[in-house]
């Protein structure tokens, strides 16, 4: 698919609501039950980690894009490993952050 058809798709979308995916999730237990707790506000960032699908409504001039150092280093890094570029800066950039979403982001890219 092209650049083109994916935007093309992408407007087609409906918004995407944060808040609505948070409750979803948080009622499954998968936030909760992680190995290493999260700080709260590393939400989205693990959020995108386990649904990396969302980062497409990412470029979408109405979609919200949650705010954080934690949330911005996992755009960055799985932005690179969809585009297959060298992800060893934003992984470095992602554990002085938060070596806890690094660590969901190896076991989960292993698994």
């Amino acid at each position: 698919m092209s650049t083109k058809d994916t935007v093309a798709v992408a407007s087609r979308l409906p918004p995407l609501n944060l808040g609505t995916v948070e409750r979803q999730v948080q009622q499954t237990g998968a936030y909760s039950a992680l190995e290493e707790p999260l700080d709260p506000v590393d939400f989205p960032a693990w959020l995108l980690l386990r649904e990396p699908g969302l980062l497409h409504h990412l470029d979408r001039v109405d979609t919200p894009v949650p705010e954080g150092a934690a949330f911005l280093a996992m755009v960055e890094l799985l932005r690179n490993r969809v585009r297959g570029a060298d992800e060893v800066s934003a992984r470095k950039r992602l554990q002085q952050i938060s070596s806890s979403l690094l660590r969901a982001y190896l076991q989960r890219k292993a698994g």
